[in-house]
């Protein structure tokens, strides 16, 4: 078998076997081409099997409060209001959640903060304005706001910023660490799964073939040395054909 015949046959046996590959390649190198305008950068998937694969480990460890329409939750340092990740905010710590005149009020342990019912935060009250340190817990009592320190209770007015001492009793209405339900509690921990993992990282690996790993990389690089092949026979008989042709003239 001469070269031109064993070029002819072999390009169009591993043509056909890199159909495959080759769509892929083009489809994700299109995709990664414009990462931008699609926005790839910032689509973070969900799918519980694509996290597993990456090892993403979901954040179980909630921490969660209800009003009497509203639940807030921390998952890490992801604050959530219901099903609603409030990106501008950022704390640590959940001490307690309270409706108080058609306003969400979140204690945590060093600040207030005053929200709105869509989650904006129209206030923030830290110690150096004002807030009392050591708040265990907050409640209310006849429309009054009520903290619970180590030592007392306080009575809080929010226009003044003033605390004065009040005294403690069963009738104050405390907020306390509530349950999550299940259904809520499975989408925030999957929402809390992966704000690292971006799309635009999964369609890169399988463009390298990284999603499969090592494995997955090394056949990459042999569909490489393959196309290379078809590159090289491809033009050999091009050039073989050319030759021909003008040796019949």
């Amino acid at each position: 078998m001469n070269l031109t015949r064993f070029f002819l046959l072999w390009h169009r046996k591993i043509g056909l076997v890199l159909i495959f590959f080759i769509l892929l390649l083009a489809i994700t190198g299109i995709l990664l081409n414009h990462t931008s305008e699609i926005g790839l950068d910032r689509i973070y998937p969900q799918n519980k099997t694509l996290l597993n694969w990456y090892h993403i480990n979901p954040q179980t460890k909630i921490r969660s409060f209800r009003s009497q329409h509203h639940q807030i939750s921390l998952v890490k340092e992801q604050f959530y209001l219901d099903q609603q990740l409030l990106k501008d905010i950022e704390i640590k710590s959940l001490l307690g959640l309270i409706e108080y005149q058609n306003e969400l009020i979140v204690l945590t342990q060093n600040q207030l903060l005053i929200l709105n019912k869509e989650g904006e935060l129209l206030e923030e009250i830290t110690i150096e304005d004002g807030l009392p340190e050591n708040i265990k817990q907050i409640g209310t009592y006849q429309n009054k706001l009520i903290f619970q320190t180590i030592k007392r209770g306080l009575v809080f007015d929010i226009e003044t910023l003033e605390s004065n001492t009040f005294p403690l009793s069963p009738t104050i209405f405390w907020s306390k660490p509530s349950l999550i339900p299940e259904i809520l509690k499975q989408k925030l921990t999957l929402l809390s799964q992966n704000k690292s993992l971006t799309l635009e990282q999964v369609i890169l690996d399988f463009h390298s073939g990284r999603f499969f790993g090592k494995m997955g990389v090394y056949i990459m690089d042999f569909v490489s040395l393959l196309l290379l092949f078809l590159s090289f026979s491809g033009f050999w008989m091009w050039l073989k054909r050319i030759t021909n042709k003008k040796r019949q003239r």
